[in-house]
């Protein structure tokens, strides 16, 4: 892997230089914005590591025009917490994938490289890797933006807010992508809307609503619009169940680190909709012409939207259930996931399937195949499982 680091003190360039000695990467180093960007002119950069506070250019134009110019290239930015505000919309606006602190800890430098080695790897030469490595915000539907924002100029408490943040997994996303930013300096990830909003802010929610795009629905047009419409939903609708079967059967409310784990499970879908249309048009093509969910997936976007999103969350640095819970909704039986963690997937994936299986809304979703030894693996027969939940469809609002 190619890595440019930038930064316009050349004693800091020398100490890198030295960290990097006896790593397997090849290196190479600008003292200045306008150097990096010749360079990456004649040189083949995976990925750009720049400190924020440069004269001329700063490491965030300097990323800005790099994500705008060669979006395949992963950026991470360097700098103190001084600059906590322009590094939080760096994170947010995707030009930068990541944030270290200074003075560079060389093994945090290279857990975030791998990590960027790994996606570049896992998403291989798909056009979904581009997209990924350059994503910003998650669009979010107008109405759900205005209520969040009227909200943020009341007196609502964490759990109202929370609530309110949940109705829309996009947003949902975003605000647990902050949370779980090393902006915040903290090692702890966070799998709870409610723990996101106590640790960010409300100011930091607003920044978050406001910056985000909305959904263009007249450009994706109305067919996709229906398939968005009912990602969101059902992915609400799942969650609310995955809760209600986990404490059904366990006897006990599913942890708060999991507690967003059907609202973002379906997140590479959503990418996919929103942000790959013309491939989303090309897969649901290959459907029609009797292609089942995950080859027409494939056929379109060379990986699956499990991969896309487990891949997503992952680089975001989400707790490791949440990533699991994208990457593996539709295959939950994975011996390298730890006996809770297994449960609550297996419980996710039956969900997912229930719901699924009775909307014709989206048909790649509405056709993934279903593992029947996830019943057996909590202990519960298809048919009581599914009784359970078709009793709570119809006594709870959904």
């Amino acid at each position: 892997m190619n890595i440019l680091f930038v930064d316009d003190e050349v004693h800091i360039l020398r100490s890198i230089q030295r960290l990097m000695v006896s790593r397997s990467y090849k290196t190479f180093y600008a003292a200045s914005g306008a150097e990096a960007l010749r360079l990456l002119e004649t040189q083949a950069v995976d990925v750009v590591v720049s400190d924020m506070m440069m004269p001329e250019m700063n490491g965030y134009d300097l990323l800005l025009k790099i994500r705008n110019t060669r979006p395949s290239v992963a950026r991470v930015i360097v700098s103190g917490y001084a600059h906590a505000e322009l590094i939080q919309r760096a994170v947010m606006q995707g030009i930068a994938a990541a944030y270290l602190v200074k003075p560079l800890d060389v093994e945090t430098l290279v857990m975030v490289l791998e990590q960027c080695r790994l996606m570049r790897e896992a998403m291989g030469d798909s056009v979904a890797r581009d997209v990924l490595i350059g994503l910003g915000q998650f669009p979010v539907l107008s109405d759900c933006r205005e209520r969040i924002l009227t909200a943020t100029g009341c007196d609502v408490d964490a759990a109202e807010m929370a609530r309110l943040i949940e109705g829309d997994p996009a947003v949902t996303v975003n605000v647990l992508r902050l949370a779980n930013s090393v902006t915040f300096g903290r090692s702890v990830k966070v799998g709870s809307v409610r723990e996101a909003v106590v640790r960010i802010g409300v100011i930091a929610i607003k920044s978050v609503v406001l910056t985000s795009s909305i959904i263009d629905e007249a450009h994706l047009g109305p067919e996709a619009m229906i398939r968005i419409r009912a990602i969101l939903d059902n992915s609400l609708k799942i969650n609310r169940l995955v809760h209600f079967l986990h404490h059904h059967v366990t006897g006990v409310a599913v942890l708060d680190i999991a507690r967003s784990v059907g609202q973002v499970h379906d997140i590479g879908m959503l990418l996919m909709e929103t942000r790959m249309p013309v491939l989303a048009g090309r897969m649901l093509e290959a459907c029609a012409h009797g292609m089942t969910g995950g080859a027409a997936e494939l056929h379109a976007f060379s990986a699956g939207h499990a991969k896309i999103g487990g891949c997503l969350l992952d680089y975001w640095s989400f707790p490791l259930i949440l990533v699991a819970g994208a990457l593996y909704h539709h295959s939950p039986l994975q011996e390298c996931i730890s006996k809770a963690d297994q449960i609550v997937l297996c419980i996710l994936h039956i969900v997912d399937s229930f719901v699924w299986s009775g909307d014709v809304r989206h048909p790649v979703l509405n056709m993934m195949p279903e593992n029947e030894q996830a019943y057996a693996y909590i202990g519960k027969s298809r048919e009581w499982v599914l009784e359970a939940l078709r009793h709570e469809c119809e006594t709870e609002q959904y």
